[in-house]
C-alpha cells in the first residue's frame, strides 16, 4: 500500500516505512534521545499546529498527523512531546476546545454547529470533553463569558 507521498507504507512481519524509517516494537531512535531525530522530521512536526488550526474539522488522528509528518505513528509521538510537552492527541483536543470556547464568547452559533465546525460530529462527546477541560458545560461556559465579551467590546 502506498501512502499520499508515494512511500510504502507496510512491509513484511507487521513491519510499516514511512519515507524510509522502519517502525517496529523496537524503534530506530532511543527513547531519550530526540534529538536523533532526523532534521527534516522536526521541520514537519513543528508545521503540524498551524496545519491542525486550519483543519479543526478534518481527521486529525494519530494517523493522519503522522502520515501528514511523513513519519510512522509511532515515530510521531516522541518528538511531538518532545516539542509540544505534549501528546498529539491532547494538543488536538486543547485547540478544538479552545477554538470552540472563543465560538462560544464570540457567537451566537449553536452548540451543534460549533461541536462540528471544530471536529466533534457527536455533540455528547463535545461536551463531555468540553466539560472535562473547562469545569463548565458549553450552555454555561457561554452564558457566564459571552456576556463579558460584549462588554468589552462595547468599551473597548
Amino acid at each position: 500500500m502506498r501512502l499520499a507521498n508515494g512511500s510504502k507504507s507496510r512491509l513484511g512481519n507487521g513491519r510499516h516505512a514511512v519515507n524510509g524509517f522502519h517502525c517496529s516494537s523496537k524503534s530506530r531512535f532511543p527513547r531519550s534521545d530526540v534529538s536523533s531525530y532526523p532534521p527534516a522530521t522536526h521541520e514537519k512536526i513543528a508545521e503540524l499546529p498551524a496545519w491542525i488550526i486550519a483543519h479543526l474539522d478534518d481527521d486529525l488522528s494519530q494517523t493522519a498527523l503522522a502520515e501528514r509528518a511523513g513519519v510512522c505513528r509511532r515515530h510521531l509521538q516522541r518528538p511531538f512531546k518532545a516539542a509540544f510537552d505534549r501528546t498529539p492527541t491532547d494538543f488536538v483536543e486543547q485547540l478544538r476546545l479552545r477554538e470552540a470556547g472563543h465560538r462560544l464568547r464570540t457567537t451566537h452559533i449553536s452548540i451543534n454547529r460549533i461541536a462540528s465546525s471544530v471536529g466533534y460530529p457527536k455533540t455528547d462527546v463535545f461536551r463531555r470533553a468540553f466539560q472535562r477541560w473547562v469545569g463548565l458545560s458549553p450552555s454555561e461556559y457561554r452564558e457566564r463569558f459571552a456576556f463579558r465579551q460584549l462588554i468589552r467590546t462595547a468599551t473597548g
